[in-house]
């Protein structure tokens, strides 16, 4: 008997720096696009860090996914 096993690939992800905002991670993984542009990305593909009551801070241990979610 022989067992398979799929894994599929992973999201990547980065880990906040400590007092790291939405606005210095943006400038720090993406600097060569406009922050803006690029927070709205990150939050979009981390709403569960969004939308953290209090205002969406962010800790070191927290995982953010820097980029979209891949397709099935």
């Amino acid at each position: 008997m022989q067992n398979t096993v799929n894994i599929p690939p992973r999201r990547a992800f980065t880990q906040p720096l400590a007092g790291e905002t939405w606005d210095s991670l943006a400038k720090r993984l993406f600097p060569e696009e406009p922050v803006e542009q690029a927070i709205q990305k990150l939050q979009s593909w981390n709403l569960f860090l969004a939308f953290r009551p209090g205002g969406g801070g962010m800790t070191p241990s927290d995982i953010v996914f820097v980029e979209a979610p891949r397709a099935a």
